[in-house]
């Protein structure tokens, strides 16, 4: 096991995994036998998440702010590697978004 001041990958995938797996069930109709995900819905309930686990931090404003700007450049830089990887014909799955 990890200590708390190091990253831990393990525990990253396993959240990751459960996202994913919440994320599908959500989706889930059971009439179509299909599951849909609505997008717009699904980034905002991540983004209310996200912002209840930063609430409960006691690291100052500007502390949160600076890990904000981080994941807003994570999240870009993910994305364009994505889209990229899917114009080149590659299958991007879930797992490869580390």
């Amino acid at each position: 096991m990890n200590s708390f001041d190091k990253f831990d990958h393990d525990y990253c995938n396993k959240v990751r995994d459960a996202v994913w797996q919440a994320i599908e069930a959500a989706s889930f109709d059971p009439v179509s036998g299909l599951s849909i995900m609505r997008n717009g819905e699904a980034y905002s309930a991540l983004l209310n998440v996200m912002a209840g686990i930063l609430a409960q931090s006691k690291a100052p404003a500007h502390a949160i702010d600076g890990f904000a700007a981080h994941l807003a450049e994570k999240l870009v830089e993910r994305v364009g590697w994505a889209r990229a990887a899917l114009r080149d014909g590659s299958v991007v799955g879930r797992n490869d978004m580390n």
